[in-house]
């Protein structure tokens, strides 16, 4: 039986790293930019989810927010490569470029 609760299946991918292993150690906007960008079109609509992306990636230049918490050990970037390489096309490409490109790419992908 799929555990829901602990380890939903689309926050979990080839990489074998869970979307909340990177997660946990950013700050909070751009950490929920990541979960959608992570599990685009595994729950909800790739549109949706990408539209989603593109709303935290907005709120957190807005909010002047860097990507990582300021304890962030630095294995943990390591881990984010991994997943990105897991990936394809413009997923791959946003993850491997830090946050800063999250609003035009998302905003590319979203508008089709």
């Amino acid at each position: 039986m799929t555990d829901m609760i602990n380890h939903p299946p689309h926050y979990k991918d080839d990489s074998g790293i869970e979307c909340i292993d990177i997660k946990e150690h950013m700050s909070a906007t751009a950490s929920d930019c990541f979960k959608y960008l992570y599990r685009v079109g595994k729950k909800d609509s790739a549109i949706l989810d990408l539209g989603k992306a593109k709303w935290y990636a907005e709120r957190s230049q807005k909010n002047g927010y860097g990507v990582w918490h300021p304890n962030a050990p630095e294995h943990v970037k390591d881990m984010l490569q991994l997943v990105a390489q897991s990936r394809k096309g413009n997923i791959r490409y946003a993850m491997e470029g830090g946050f800063g490109w999250a609003v035009g790419l998302c905003d590319c992908v979203y508008r089709g």
